[in-house]
């Protein structure tokens, strides 16, 4: 069991996710296949109306709670691990590493808060970067992260 979300009870295999209703146990939702016949590697977490799932492409899968759907993809440079939401932070736990990311949500909404005040700091840059580069827009991030430095 991954989690227990609104109702809806998260059952994880090693290639599928599966909602069970809560009070019959009947699926919600027709199985979610992990994208591209990839593998979970690690146990998931709960952020809100999401899943995430880290997998063996090196990415960390978003899935949608309510409907079943993958919402999102986060490719990442190393292999993830178990996941752990804390302090609007993902952490991922390896057999050899400790990585911590920026939830992309959280961060969008810090970046734009950011914007509405008159100056843009240093900081606000390196967020527009990692934000941009995440997205795959690698020029907009290389620009905004030499503009940091």
């Amino acid at each position: 069991i991954g989690c227990v979300a609104d109702g809806t009870v998260i059952v994880v295999s090693q290639n599928a996710v599966y909602g069970l209703d809560l009070q019959t146990g009947e699926p919600k939702w027709d199985a979610a296949n992990i994208p591209n016949g990839s593998q979970v590697v690690g146990r998931g977490v709960r952020k809100g109306n999401r899943y995430l799932l880290p997998t063996a492409d090196q990415t960390i899968e978003e899935l949608d709670i309510a409907t079943g759907k993958w919402a999102s993809r986060t490719q990442l440079e190393q292999m993830p691990g178990n996941l752990v939401n804390f302090n609007n932070r993902l952490l991922s736990l390896s057999p050899t590493q400790l990585d911590c990311y920026a939830i992309q949500d959280l961060l969008r909404e810090e970046v734009k808060q950011e914007l509405t005040q008159a100056s843009t700091s240093l900081a606000s840059l390196m967020k527009q970067g990692e934000l941009a580069l995440a997205d795959g827009r690698i020029d907009v991030a290389m620009e905004l992260l030499e503009k940091a430095y």
